[in-house]
């Protein structure tokens, strides 16, 4: 890097040019599975031991049992609802369809009758 002298507001010429290639980053499927992981569990699972500690264990193991059976009978809730909307969604593709084959019906009988 050798002295050069600047003209009155203009920077000298670089020496070198730097051409900076970025990479696309794309992580694994472990590497999604942890994070996925991670979001459910979060920082919860690392303050189980003091709760249990504090609290005790048949009150903490009961609670524990509490609230798995709450998240049990929620995502049971849930299946069962889009179950549900799943059949409403079938149902009204097959009056769709009845709909569209009597019209249909309709039309050819008509044409035939007028011949």
């Amino acid at each position: 890097m050798g002295s050069s002298k600047a003209i009155s507001g203009v920077a000298p010429p670089p020496s070198f040019v730097v051409t900076v290639y970025e990479k696309q980053y794309s992580p694994s499927l472990t590497v999604g599975l942890i994070y996925i992981f991670n979001l459910i569990v979060g920082t919860g699972a690392l303050t189980m031991p003091l709760a249990f500690s504090q609290a005790g264990w048949l009150t903490s193991i009961v609670i524990i049992c509490l609230l798995a059976f709450a998240g049990f009978v929620n995502a049971t809730f849930v299946i069962e609802a889009m179950a549900a909307a799943n059949a409403i969604i079938k149902h009204k593709r097959k009056v769709r369809k009845k709909e569209v084959r009597s019209s249909a019906g309709i039309r050819q009988q008509f044409e035939f009758e007028h011949c």
